[in-house]
């Protein structure tokens, strides 16, 4: 009777942890009738996507006004100069182009996973800025992920603009993108 009670027992087990799996979510922001601008210039992706994270806050509110990339760039330097921007120029150029209805605010660190993906969670998307070796750096526009394998999803502005995914890890450590990602700039709560 004993012995019959515990093949029972190891029978339910077995069962229940079949039946249990581990399901991976995902959650990519909504891009329809949002058509994210690639640089303008070579140095422009900072302006890029600044323009882009307000394009998008404004178009899911049924907003217009946002600034273009050309507007931005002067705004910064006082004149259209093809120039890189600074992680505190990215994040002020956001407010801006939001016409200071938004507060967009700059961390000189990489999120974490789970922040990411809280941010994605609330609605925004979030500009990550990678620093390359050899010096200078880059931005892309987050807009999305998927907890298989802690993937993200983002839009790059250079050479015509594409989106991709890849492995938080990968992204963050610059083994694919050539560049470690060490800054962002966030939605602050509006």
């Amino acid at each position: 009777m004993k012995r019959k009670m515990s093949c029972l027992i190891v029978v339910l087990i077995l069962s229940f942890s079949t039946c249990l799996t581990v399901s991976a979510t995902s959650k990519y922001l909504t891009m329809d009738g949002i058509r994210w601008q690639a640089q303008k210039k070579t140095k422009w992706c900072w302006a890029a996507c600044a323009r882009n994270a307000v394009r998008y806050e404004y178009f899911e509110k049924g907003k217009t006004g946002w600034k273009s990339q050309n507007s931005i760039v002067k705004k910064v330097y006082g004149s259209e100069v093809n120039k890189g921007g600074t992680i505190n120029q990215t994040k002020n150029s956001a407010n801006y182009a939001s016409n200071y209805t938004k507060t967009y605010k700059a961390s000189n660190s990489a999120f974490s996973y789970p922040s990411l993906k809280t941010q994605i969670d609330q609605g925004d998307v979030i500009l990550l800025f990678g620093s390359y070796k050899n010096g200078g750096g880059h931005v892309v526009t987050m807009h999305g992920y998927n907890t298989s394998n802690n993937k993200i999803r983002y839009f790059d502005p250079w050479d015509g603009g594409s989106y991709h995914t890849m492995t938080y890890s990968s992204f963050k450590n610059g083994t694919t993108t050539h560049r470690q990602y060490v800054a962002t700039v966030y939605l602050s709560g509006n």
